[in-house]
């Protein structure tokens, strides 16, 4: 893929989509706050306050704003119900796919950690020696 710095003016959303964005993410969060359950749309699992609030942008846990289509040169993806807040884990492992791209190399991925995780030989070659 070929990226470019800006959007043409025909690809940006208009300034009441934006708004209604604004307004859902808000809301989330205002639920978020106030302990109602609010899941990652990738893991669904509950997101917390703590976790919301967090500082350490690096980590995993903490808290991104998800587009559930991906941005995508030429077209609007910044609209009600597409952005959500999610974990930066779930974030950037969906990378630029749509959730449906996303299915299959998930599957694909955990077949191949089961493989991983039943093959005896990774424990018998450990080294012994620690540093």
């Amino acid at each position: 893929k070929q990226y470019r710095v800006g959007i043409r003016k025909d690809e940006a959303s208009s300034f009441a989509d934006c708004k209604e964005v604004e307004v859902d993410l808000y809301n989330d969060a205002l639920n978020i706050y106030n302990g109602n359950e609010v899941g990652c749309p990738i893991c669904a699992q509950t997101i917390t306050w703590e976790q919301f609030t967090s500082k350490v942008r690096t980590d995993g846990n903490s808290i991104q704003g998800c587009h559930l289509d991906p941005l995508e040169e030429g077209t609007i993806q910044h609209y009600s119900g597409n952005v959500k807040w999610g974990h930066r884990d779930c974030n950037q492992i969906q990378g630029d796919r749509s959730l449906t791209e996303l299915i299959p190399i998930l599957e694909l991925m955990l077949d191949n950690l089961r493989k991983v995780e039943d093959d005896d030989t990774r424990r018998k070659n450990k080294p012994t020696i620690q540093w």
